[in-house]
């Protein structure tokens, strides 16, 4: 995956985020969940990453659930236009 406008993703130190979207001027919040796969999507990574990762995080997760949550989670950055396939 790509971004596809120029997101600008602040993390705080509780792993959270903060996202400016330049085409709306609005800043939105993610939880640190969010805000760890928008990062690694930003950073080019595919989703079957960005699954396995999540993955690796939380092993005690059914992996189904991470790969659709993860799914919905990423589906929401490309309706904003944050990301490409």
């Amino acid at each position: 995956m790509s971004p596809h406008e120029p997101v600008k993703l602040v993390r705080a130190d509780d792993g959270s985020g903060v996202v400016l979207s330049p085409s709306t001027g609005k800043y939105f919040q993610l939880n640190a969940t969010a805000a760890e796969v928008l990062e690694m999507t930003l950073d080019g990574m595919t989703f079957d990453g960005v699954a396995n990762r999540l993955a690796e995080k939380f092993p005690e997760a059914d992996k189904a659930a991470i790969r659709q949550d993860a799914e919905a989670i990423i589906g929401d950055f490309r309706s904003r236009g944050w990301v490409t396939a």
